[in-house]
């Protein structure tokens, strides 16, 4: 959270020549998308997050302006993993997800009357991750169970690298709505060891986010 603090008063103090100072506050639904390997089964269902941020739009033309952001994301869902390959049995893992990153979208956005369409790049930085959930265990005398609530933080990549695409009013007062959708480029566990319990191929970020917004008066 110190990250996001020092982010957050670096673009207050940055403000220019026509441009504007925004506030972001809104819910996501998360989940992500599976390469399925041989033998494996993913599953993976949206649960309500929310997200709340900064932004600071700079007018390049009448249509066109640069919105830089900084957002804090928190991200949840229910996975379900199969594993029906392995020799003693396989194993079967139900937990929930709860994923926290500091994101940094780079928009460009084109304005036509109160509407807006806007598209870019987004980094995204894991601040933390956790689960809970449950781990059935085959073997060849039965199974067997274990229950877990734990941070997991190391166990996935700490860099997210993703499009963003999104339509939005301006409304009266400042105030704004938007609707983003997020797709990431890179693997959040791509390269990790997980072992049972987490599916070592790949899984890519799916965020959609609705948004409430107000601008503060241009400087």
């Amino acid at each position: 959270m110190k990250q996001l603090a020092v982010l957050l008063v670096a673009l207050f103090c940055a403000g220019t020549v026509h441009a504007q100072l925004g506030i972001r506050v809104g819910a996501n639904t998360a989940s992500v998308s599976a390469k399925v390997k041989e033998f494996h089964e993913v599953d993976t269902r949206s649960r309500a997050g929310y997200q709340l941020g900064v932004f600071y739009e700079k007018k390049l033309t009448e249509r066109w302006s640069l919105v830089p952001e900084v957002q804090f994301s928190n991200q949840r869902m229910n996975m379900h993993i199969v594993e029906s390959g392995v020799a003693d049995g396989g194993y079967d893992a139900n937990y929930r997800l709860r994923l926290r990153y500091l994101n940094v979208p780079i928009i460009a956005r084109a304005t036509v009357g109160w509407f807006y369409l806007e598209a870019g790049p987004q980094v995204g930085f894991l601040l933390d991750a956790k689960e809970k959930g449950t781990n059935t265990y085959g073997s060849f005398l039965g199974s067997y169970s274990t229950t877990y609530n734990r941070y997991a933080t190391d166990t996935y990549r700490r860099a997210d690298l993703g499009l963003v695409a999104g339509v939005g009013v301006n409304l009266p007062a400042s105030f704004g709505l938007g609707v983003r959708g997020y797709t990431g480029l890179l693997s959040i566990t791509e390269g990790k060891d997980t072992q049972y319990a987490n599916y070592t191929g790949p899984l890519k970020n799916q965020v959609v986010q609705a948004s409430l917004t107000y601008q503060l008066a241009a400087r």
